[in-house]
């Protein structure tokens, strides 16, 4: 069960919980009033924490438009690499760069591009003998910055998704002992009832919710 399932799940469970109460309670004296608040309760938490998955989401989205970048920035180190191999220049340190990039290695590819602008800012007369249009060079040092940029704010989501993780995890790992508890209890008590013992069974529950959401996505 994934992690972003814990509270629609858990709400599940806790409803059966609630209307099967007395057939708990008479098999598992511990499983009360009580303890279906205290279930309720662990799912408020659950529910009142800031999500990781919006964070995912946007990290998705940010993911998506640095790779953006990074493939049209590529597109144009190929025109650079043809730039400074026509007028005599070192252009192998742009297959480099281009590897690293594709490699997904951001942060080596931006510093290796920093290395070859540099290069290529003290060559630039060199440079503009050839191909090469007039503000070229300094729209790729820009472009870079912004690659740079998003590079940095993407790290900083994957850095804070894992901080958030980890300290809700102690609060999700609590509400699942509630749900496995409640669960593997109502198919033992429900074993002589199969719809009964469905409502109990966490992979029909998942299936169930599943379905649920790909019919609201297809409406």
């Amino acid at each position: 069960m994934k992690i972003e399932d814990f509270v629609p799940v858990g709400e599940i469970v806790v409803a059966n919980l609630t209307r099967d109460l007395s057939h708990f309670n008479a098999k598992y004296k511990n499983i009360d009033g009580n303890y279906v608040e205290d279930f309720k309760l662990q799912l408020g938490k659950a529910s009142a924490m800031e999500s990781v998955f919006s964070v995912t989401e946007e990290q998705k989205m940010l993911t998506i438009e640095l790779y953006d970048e990074c493939g049209d920035f590529l597109d144009k180190l190929m025109f650079m690499k043809s730039y400074a191999k026509e007028v005599g220049l070192n252009f192998n340190i742009i297959s480099t760069i281009a590897k690293l990039f594709r490699n997904r290695n951001i942060e080596g590819a931006v510093k290796s591009c920093r290395d070859a602008f540099e290069y290529y800012s003290n060559n630039v007369a060199k440079l503009n003998t050839g191909n090469m249009p007039e503000g070229f060079l300094d729209n790729l040092v820009k472009k870079l910055q912004i690659i740079e940029m998003l590079n940095n704010k993407h790290n900083s989501f994957v850095l804070g998704k894992k901080e958030k993780t980890a300290n809700n995890r102690a609060v999700y790992d609590k509400l699942y002992s509630y749900i496995s508890d409640v669960c593997a209890a109502g198919k033992l008590i429900f074993k002589e009832n199969p719809v009964k013992r469905n409502e109990y069974t966490l992979s029909r529950i998942v299936q169930v919710l599943q379905s649920s959401h790909k019919k609201k996505n297809e409406e």
